[in-house]
């Protein structure tokens, strides 16, 4: 894997966990499936949980050699 490549797929992941830690909560994620997670709150003396599933979206481009006549 290119240098460049690899960089850039390790900002995505510190992006994601930027977005993952929060002060006041805590937060799981599942090991089969790191899509899900459940945040775990105490907010003004109140506790929640919410379960947030992430959809992950895969862009492909063909590339061949072939010119089109």
């Amino acid at each position: 894997m290119k240098k460049r490549k690899r960089i850039e797929i390790l900002e995505k992941e510190i992006l994601e966990l930027k977005k993952v830690v929060k002060k006041d909560s805590i937060t799981l994620t599942d090991e089969s499936n790191p899509n899900q997670v459940v945040t775990m709150s105490y907010k003004n003396g109140a506790f929640s949980t919410d379960k947030i599933t992430t959809e992950v979206v895969t862009q492909t481009e063909n590339i061949s050699n072939e010119q089109k006549n």
